[in-house]
């Protein structure tokens, strides 16, 4: 497995995980496009990216063209601004996944209107991001330009902290090995088995 964090993450992901090689953001644009080509079949854009989350994530995703999934502060990094994300995320295999606040954030809407809405909202936020949306919660729902799909698994015990990075790192796996079948139907697999 290959990390790449924040400079100060560096040694935390090192310490807590000594099998993974880990590196921080390169700089440069031909070194970032280096980082993410060489060696990944999936990117998973999530948590504590540090600094400026949106200029990292607008970098990554020009260079990075395969499958990916994109959580967390990737996400509140295009608050108010899906369309920007989803321009960058047309044409590859990928999957939002937000839990209600981060796609209230991301809409610019109101989280009650998420939490009353969740299939209506999760379809369209679908077709602005170009992108399956798996939307957290009970119950979870899988939406795509073909519809929804709702999985009725899961716990309270999942609404807390780093739950969500395990899903989208099931995600970012199944997207690895299974890239060519469609990107919803991997993401309510890895809701499911989440």
């Amino acid at each position: 497995m290959r990390l790449v964090v924040a400079v100060e993450s560096v040694a935390a992901v090192q310490g807590g995980l000594p099998s993974a090689l880990a590196a921080p953001w390169p700089d440069d644009d031909d070194a970032l496009r280096r980082a993410v080509d060489d060696r990944a079949d999936a990117l998973l854009l999530a948590p504590e990216l540090g600094g400026d989350a949106r200029a990292l994530c607008e970098r990554v995703l020009r260079a990075w063209r395969g499958p990916e999934v994109v959580d967390a502060d990737a996400l509140n990094a295009f608050a108010g601004d899906a369309r920007a994300l989803g321009t960058l995320l047309h044409g590859r295999p990928a999957v939002v996944t937000p839990h209600p606040l981060e796609l209230a954030r991301l809409l610019g809407v109101d989280v009650r209107a998420v939490v009353d809405g969740r299939y209506e909202l999760a379809r369209d936020a679908a077709a602005t991001l170009h992108a399956a949306v798996l939307l957290k919660g009970t119950p979870t729902v899988v939406a795509d330009a073909d519809g929804v799909r709702v999985v009725p698994t899961g716990a309270p015990a999942l609404a807390t902290g780093g739950s969500g990075d395990v899903l989208g790192a099931i995600l970012a796996a199944l997207l690895a090995a299974q890239g060519d079948s469609p990107a919803a139907d991997l993401a309510a697999e890895a809701a499911w088995v989440h």
